[in-house]
């Protein structure tokens, strides 16, 4: 069985018709932000496959978007978001990520384009792709350089372009790199 079908007996098992959610954080206005549990993701599709896939998870009930500038899709992603979400936007969940070892000027041009492929004003989640550059360059792989970046996602994050940020593939020392800079708002969330 794919994972369109089992979700379909999901939805179609349960008595609201919808997928469970949990509550990540809160928006800069104090509003829940609910990721729901199930999602569709595009690592490795081109934006052909991309658009395809997202087009019949649409139709089948997913409402949790999940991409990243890395995967070079977000326009296939955008476009299907465009042609086949039928609902409200606030109903549908977008994640994206940015690259990691990026400085500040970097981070914004990455979720400026992140938003312009994708066709969004905001994301639901915006995550650091990894703690250094893919091939961690040591230059780009440093606690300085993780504190600039999440400093930028944090501004990103006061300008409602985000609605909750966050961190991947991170080991326990790169959080410890965040938590000496991170506000206490996004503290209590790790």
């Amino acid at each position: 069985m794919n994972a369109l079908s089992a979700l379909t007996l999901v939805l179609g098992a349960s008595a609201a018709g919808s997928i469970p959610s949990i509550t990540i954080g809160k928006d800069v206005h104090g509003e829940d932000v609910k990721m729901p549990l199930v999602g569709a993701g595009s690592w490795q599709y081109n934006d052909t496959v991309a658009y395809d896939s997202y087009c019949k998870a649409f139709a089948v009930g997913y409402t949790f978007v999940d991409t990243a500038n890395g995967y070079g899709n977000e326009k296939g992603v955008g476009q299907a978001i465009r042609d086949c979400w039928k609902g409200n936007r606030k109903d549908l969940f977008v994640m994206t990520k940015v690259p990691g070892g990026l400085d500040t000027k970097e981070t914004l041009a990455a979720h400026a384009q992140n938003m312009e492929l994708l066709g969004l004003d905001y994301v639901d989640h915006l995550m650091t792709h990894f703690p250094a550059d893919f091939s961690v360059s040591p230059d780009l792989a440093t606690p300085e350089r993780r504190q600039e970046e999440w400093q930028a996602l944090e501004s990103i994050y006061k300008k409602d372009e985000a609605r909750s940020i966050g961190i991947s593939h991170y080991c326990s020392r790169h959080i410890d790199d965040i938590l000496e800079i991170g506000r206490a708002s996004c503290r209590e969330r790790v």
